[in-house]
């Protein structure tokens, strides 16, 4: 079988097929068959006319994607409300009147003559039935179909563009640039390295002959399998739903078998990190037959959700960590805190991982861990890492990220300004844990004033506050007088603090963020709205206000100005400008989420960013 062959594992997706995609969408191709439009459409055409592109595509079809309606999504496009924030930029302005854009819109008028039609138009009636990509594994090849809403109008603007062709190429001295191909009845035509034929409604480009001709004997034979009478195909159909922008699917078993994936599912890694973020993930990948992305677009926010097939019982125990037992554990509630950045929320088991180590990880991985643990374990009073620091700590935990402000009188002002960030957990057992960690602490403090001191670093002082519901202990920076206080340095952006607040044990960058965290913690309503209980299981979700963001790159810009000048070259208006420019296009946007869910059949992960109303936007 060819799935099963050297070359196979080759096979990627080419470049031509972007090209396609565009030329077929405003062009509708200058090769098509020579049928007149006044003639009644052959048996050929009529078939094809009934059929969906899925079912015009082969069995052995493992990429689809589909635009079903490109001329709703080109309205969408034109008439955003970013367009013309887009279209106000100086940047913009400055493209339109480049020789590249401007050769553009040169050529684009002389196909919109060749038409007869302008380009939106033509979108609208030479693709208005959509437009559809497939890639076949066994002859490597990829086809675009594009189903027109108008065959007779497809029709003559054919005619014109062959016409076009041919005499473009007569005046230039050229012989015939097309080669005419007859196959079971239907006319094709090869062009360069591709070839194209119509069917019907139906424009098909293919960059391989043998790929045209699969689609082709659906036309001709209607007991061909094809993609579209595949059980996974249609449920990943039925699942994605009828209102989407796009929609893609992917062939996960296929390619798989296929050794597509090896790398990606070897059974171990030398990467932790990878393994923390990707590792469940994976484990559904090595399992599910298909996966699924949909795009979602409206005035408010884009989406893209990706989705596969998920049974729990796919994620063996030492990936248990990633889920939990039998796929259910959730993120915790956040706690949300003024000026807010960043808020990653998340439920993964970090005692279980580093104790599922030899499992998880390669040789290389599990020397890193191993050196780790034996270098932590000293700040730890001889206790093992991963077991007994780790192991005391809830599967669900939080990093926070907000912006920060500086007093002058209280502290040094860095010139490059850090946000201030923390990670929440919370103790199995309070009452045995926290003075370990507070001990822990103040031997890690210890370390750090040993190597500050060798390099010329200020001492850290550590203070230890009672509040109303929680403990800080902090260790801040002693200053000396007011030009060591205001040197810029960067260690100005901290002050290491540990606050334990309920069973809630906080590491922050600086006392005062943490002194924040403990009364959110401790404030009934702070920590947003609890899920609904009959709500997928969350198990990661990622939240980031681009406003603060704004404000935080905002505090920098003469840093970045200064950074733009020195890595580009540019003079201090031109810095400026494209600094500007950046942080304007950044204020048109409100929240970006990324969310990983678990529903008891599948799982999905949706980005989502929402845009601000142009009134807001700043």
């Amino acid at each position: 079988m060819f799935l099963a062959s050297p070359r196979a594992q080759k096979f990627r997706p080419r470049p031509w097929l972007i090209a396609a995609l565009l030329v077929a969408a405003a062009f509708a191709d200058s090769v098509a068959s020579p049928v007149r439009a006044d003639e009644p459409a052959d048996a050929l055409a009529a078939a094809a006319e009934k059929k969906t592109a899925a079912e015009l595509l082969p069995a052995g079809t493992i990429l689809y994607a589909e635009v079903s309606k490109p001329g709703e999504l080109v309205d969408a496009l034109l008439n955003h409300p970013l367009r013309k924030r887009i279209e106000a930029l100086d940047a913009y302005r400055a493209l339109v009147l480049s020789k590249p854009y401007l050769k553009f819109t040169f050529g684009v008028s002389v196909a919109e003559t060749a038409l007869g039609m302008k380009w939106d138009e033509a979108v609208k009636t030479l693709a208005g039935g959509g437009v559809h990509l497939g890639i076949d594994a066994h002859t490597q090849g990829g086809v675009v179909l594009i189903r027109a809403t108008d065959a007779q109008k497809l029709a003559e603007v054919r005619d014109k563009l062959l016409a076009f062709a041919r005499g473009d190429a007569k005046k230039k001295g050229q012989g015939d640039p097309i080669q005419e191909i007859d196959y079971r009845g239907a006319k094709a035509f090869k062009l360069g390295d591709g070839y194209a034929a119509t069917l019907g409604p139906w424009l098909m480009l293919t960059n391989k002959a043998e790929t045209g001709k699969l689609v082709i004997d659906r036309v001709a034979d209607p007991k061909e399998t094809s993609l579209g009478g595949k059980m996974e195909f249609l449920s990943a159909r039925n699942g994605v739903g009828e209102k989407c922008a796009a929609w893609a699917y992917v062939d996960v078993a296929t390619l798989r078998s296929a050794g597509l994936l090896a790398k990606v599912l070897q059974d171990k890694t030398d990467n932790p990190g990878a393994e923390l973020i990707a590792g469940g993930v994976l484990s559904t990948i090595g399992e599910t037959p298909y996966a699924t992305l949909a795009v979602h677009l409206d005035d408010q926010q884009l989406r893209l959700v990706a989705s596969a097939p998920h049974d729990p019982r796919w994620v063996k125990k030492p990936r248990e960590f990633y889920f939990g037992p039998n796929g259910k554990g959730a993120a915790p509630i956040a706690l949300h805190p003024e000026h807010t950045a960043l808020s990653l929320t998340t439920y993964r088991d970090l005692g279980a991982m580093w104790m599922a180590a030899p499992e998880l990880f390669d040789e290389k991985g599990n020397a890193g861990l191993s050196q780790a643990d034996s270098n932590l374990s000293t700040f730890f009073s001889g206790k093992e890492f991963g077991r007994e620091i780790l192991g005391a700590f809830a599967p669900e935990w939080q990093v926070v990220l907000a912006r920060q402000g500086f007093a002058t009188t209280s502290g040094g002002v860095p010139d490059i300004k850090l946000p201030a960030g923390a990670i929440v957990f919370r103790m199995k057992e309070p009452e045995k844990m926290q003075r370990q960690l507070k001990v822990s602490f103040q031997s890690i403090v210890g370390f750090l004033n040993i190597i500050g001191g060798q390099n010329g670093l200020p001492q850290l002082e550590q203070n230890t506050e009672r509040l109303a519901s929680g403990t800080v202990i902090s260790a801040e920076y002693m200053l000396d007088d007011d030009a060591q206080r205001n040197n810029g340095k960067i260690y100005h952006n901290f002050s290491p603090t540990v606050a334990v607040v309920g069973d809630r044990f906080i590491i922050a960058s600086t006392k005062q963020f943490a002194a924040t965290l403990v009364d959110a913690a401790s404030t009934p309503g702070s920590t947003g709205e609890s899920p609904s209980k009959t709500a997928a299981p969350t198990n990661t979700a990622l939240e980031i206000d681009a406003a603060v963001v704004h404000k935080l790159l905002d505090d920098n810009r003469a840093q970045l100005v200064a950074q733009n000048m020195l890595e580009k070259g540019h003079a201090k208006e031109q810095a400026e400008a494209e600094i500007g420019t950046a942080l304007e296009v950044l204020s048109w946007f409100d929240k970006a989420s990324l969310r990983l869910a678990t529903p008891s059949d599948r799982v999905d992960l949706e980005l989502a960013v929402r845009f601000k109303p142009a009134e807001s936007a700043k």
